[in-house]
């Protein structure tokens, strides 16, 4: 688009203001885009990278990240050392913290993981049966009788509670 309004001045000799109604741009703009093709030439047409750099508001480097995210893909907390069979943002946030020395709020755990690509999901039925097989709830009869009345909770292998 820069290309066609620098033609339409500079090869064409239409005016600025013609242009910049033409194409909807301000003669600001038309003007700025003249200047730096006189300048710099096609160079100074091209678009600049903008934003923040990749990595630059991070707390644990690239390297960090792709472990993290290896052991979570991989592994389930019990295996790493935690009190928890599914993955939550909290035993993410837990497991970051005893590897690394780095705290995240649960908050900010979540936009990570969202930032990874990691879901929150309804949890495998072997996963469901794994987490009450070790205890953290037991199997009792008053407990069959409320999971028979309403759907099971919502928990996930990424359960983001």
């Amino acid at each position: 688009m820069r290309r066609k309004i620098v033609e339409a001045v500079v090869v064409n000799k239409n005016s600025q203001k013609g242009v910049a109604q033409m194409y909807g741009f301000t003669e600001a703009t038309v003007s700025h885009y003249v200047r730096a093709y006189k300048n710099e030439g096609n160079a100074g047409l091209t678009y600049k990278k903008r934003g923040r750099r990749l990595q630059s508001c991070t707390k644990l480097c690239l390297e960090n990240e792709e472990k993290v995210r290896d052991v979570i893909e991989h592994h389930t907390p019990d295996q790493v050392g935690l009190e928890c069979v599914l993955w939550t943002r909290k035993a993410v946030r837990q497991y970051i913290s005893d590897t690394y020395g780095i705290t995240y709020s649960v908050r900010d755990m979540g936009d990570v993981l969202k930032r990874w690509g990691f879901t929150p999901q309804k949890p495998m039925k072997v996963a469901i049966l794994i987490w009450f097989s070790i205890g953290l709830r037991s199997i009792t009869q008053p407990f069959k009788r409320k999971l028979s009345k309403k759907k099971p909770p919502y928990i996930g292998q990424m359960k983001w509670d």
